[in-house]
């Protein structure tokens, strides 16, 4: 969203939600995520392909109308074994193109300044596979860049990409014969608060979890290495300010761009619950700029 759109659409923000911060007497033990050691061998770095600049009361319920929010299009390169992998691509080599095939009244709210594209970042650089948050268009739009490669999500994310009417999802920048659809199967393994869990690599160092409710098949990451332990929760929020206070996005903005209320308010309670209950988990929403620099970058 851009900074002069803001004034057009200012008497739509004003939101209130059910939502209950934690107490002096909030049990975290239920909300703790174990920690398994010798789990470091996975190493992750930070790639920006892009921003928009948006003012803090568009962003988050009762966000300020006098702070602007810096969103940044952020993917991560994981390295595992002298092998590469990506979560999300960010903006891709044809993310203008894909861009104009958003209705005309949506484009200039999601309108976006382009940096370079991982691909350009990181040349020749393999890439095993792709993870995905979700398949919306700002976080699959590289898809296609890498040539030949398996991508990881889970089926109903795919089916629901497939058969969307919204038009939330750009389905040509993922059409290419040459991708690879492995669909992930969460395992009945709680972890934490999470019922079911999927431990890819066997070791602790990348978990996946789910994160319903802005889109049918969300996913979040929470990885396990020397630089720390981060959980990178994609759209499921905008902000970290949103996970530290349990507030949704602006009402405006869940209208436009989540799937399920219902289930992106759970959500964002258990994000609250899980970062108020593990003191050294740095939690990453994919477009807040404050905290992506946490993560080292590529």
């Amino acid at each position: 969203m851009k900074v002069f759109f803001m004034p057009l659409i200012t008497t739509l923000v004003l939101s209130c939600s059910a939502r209950t911060l934690v107490t002096n007497d909030f049990d975290p033990t239920p909300y703790k995520l174990p920690i398994k050691e010798n789990a470091s061998t996975l190493s992750v770095k930070r790639l920006e392909t892009g921003k928009n600049l948006s003012r803090e009361m568009l962003i988050m319920d009762e966000g300020r109308s006098d702070v602007i929010h810096y969103s940044t299009h952020s993917a991560y390169l994981l390295t595992k074994n002298e092998k590469n992998y990506l979560i999300d691509t960010g903006l891709g080599l044809k993310a203008r193109e894909q861009f104009m095939e958003f209705p005309a009244y949506a484009r200039p709210l999601f309108d976006f300044e382009e940096s370079k594209t991982i691909k350009e970042q990181i040349g020749d650089l393999p890439i095993e596979a792709i993870f995905f948050t979700h398949l919306h268009f700002d976080h699959a739009s590289g898809a296609e860049d890498f040539g030949p490669v398996t991508i990881h999500t889970l089926k109903s994310e795919f089916e629901n990409m497939k058969n969307d009417t919204k038009q939330v999802f750009i389905k040509s920048q993922m059409d290419a014969d040459f991708l690879t659809w492995n669909f992930l199967n969460l395992e009945d393994k709680s972890y934490g608060p999470f019922k079911k869990s999927l431990d890819f690599f066997g070791d602790g160092s990348l978990i996946i979890v789910s994160l319903p409710g802005h889109t049918e098949g969300s996913l979040g990451y929470i990885i396990n290495t020397n630089e720390g332990r981060f959980f990178l929760v994609g759209d499921a929020v905008w902000t970290i300010d949103q996970v530290i206070s349990n507030k949704d996005k602006n009402f405006l903005a869940k209208k436009l761009v989540d799937g399920h209320a219902e289930h992106t308010r759970e959500s964002v309670e258990l994000l609250h619950r899980i970062w108020m209950s593990n003191g050294n988990l740095k939690v990453i929403p994919s477009h807040d700029l404050k905290a992506n620099m946490v993560v080292p970058k590529f």
